[in-house]
């Protein structure tokens, strides 16, 4: 019996992905490559949800622990990928985040979900303690950081508006807020 229900996802090839889409994850990651480096260069996996009872006809039974990110195709993890977000893997070998093919195009969540996600995976190398331990503190951290730099992202690219930064700060005083209220 599994403690968590699972969720299935497919990663797609790259060229399954809107070029729109990648190219707006390319520049958010070139630009927080020199914000906050990592070697090697974590990659962008693209994924969608997929079914469950595709996937066991794919790769069969679930495996043990982590290990099913590392399939080249299909994943069965214990959360979903939002449609509008992104997941980074808790497979020790893995310096991949994972965005969903579905993220919004009309906003800027394209690059929040790479800047947050790409804390995660450097957290997951420097500060392995708060992102396998502490799931309040790793997702706090990710948030402000993720919304202080992709604020400066949209400036850098002149997409920063007044509306925009103030929608930043309020979404990150309410994120903040609701963090804090988790155990």
């Amino acid at each position: 019996m599994l403690l968590y229900p699972r969720y299935g996802h497919i990663k797609l090839e790259r060229d399954e992905v809107s070029s729109e889409l990648r190219e707006r994850a390319d520049l958010a990651c070139k630009f927080i490559v020199n914000r906050l480096p990592i070697s090697p260069v974590p990659g962008i996996v693209w994924v969608e949800e997929v079914g469950l009872d595709h996937i066991a006809r794919e790769i069969g039974g679930l495996r043990q622990e982590h290990d099913e990110e590392a399939h080249p195709r299909y994943s069965r993890i214990d959360g979903r990928v939002p449609t509008d977000g992104g997941y980074t893997p808790k497979n020790r070998h893995l310096v991949e985040l994972w965005v969903s093919a579905a993220c919004r195009l009309d906003r800027y969540d394209v690059e929040f979900v790479v800047i947050h996600e790409w804390r995660h995976v450097w957290q997951k190398l420097f500060k392995p303690q708060i992102f396998y331990e502490d799931k309040t503190t790793s997702e706090l951290d990710a948030y402000e950081f993720a919304y202080a730099e992709v604020g400066e992202f949209l400036r850098q690219h002149d997409r920063l508006t007044p509306q925009i930064q103030e929608e930043i700060r309020e979404q990150a005083i309410t994120k903040r807020l609701w963090l804090e209220t988790l155990p």
